[in-house]
């Protein structure tokens, strides 16, 4: 552990001597939303992969859980919880089309 704490202090320096070299440079924007609707395409993009990331997470938590239980009753209803948790952010992530395009209305971009 001693042994790695001046790798990791290299890394430190390393890393931080970049981000300011980094931010001495004017900043170049390498894209931007053209309009209201891309931002709002893109906010769908990412709340799709956000849901669906963590309702594979709890997928997998669930589907552990319940093997590593055993038959014990508590354990087993603590993992059939995380599969639904699972399945139910799996049904939003596939609504965020619809969110997005209730917020497209809301905001007056959308038809």
């Amino acid at each position: 552990m001693r042994r790695a704490l001046p790798v990791v202090a290299l890394l430190a320096a390393g890393w931080l001597g970049a981000a300011s070299s980094a931010q001495a440079e004017p900043a170049a924007v390498l894209a931007l939303a053209k309009s209201l609707e891309e931002v709002l395409s893109n906010i769908q993009l990412w709340l799709a992969g956000i849901l669906g990331g963590l309702a594979t997470l709890f997928l997998s938590f669930g589907g552990a859980r319940y093997v590593a239980a055993g038959g014990d009753p508590g354990e087993v209803s603590k993992a059939k919880l995380a599969l639904k948790c699972a399945g139910v952010g799996y049904a939003v992530a596939l609504l965020a089309p619809l969110i997005v395009e209730i917020l497209k209305r809301i905001v007056g971009a959308g038809p």
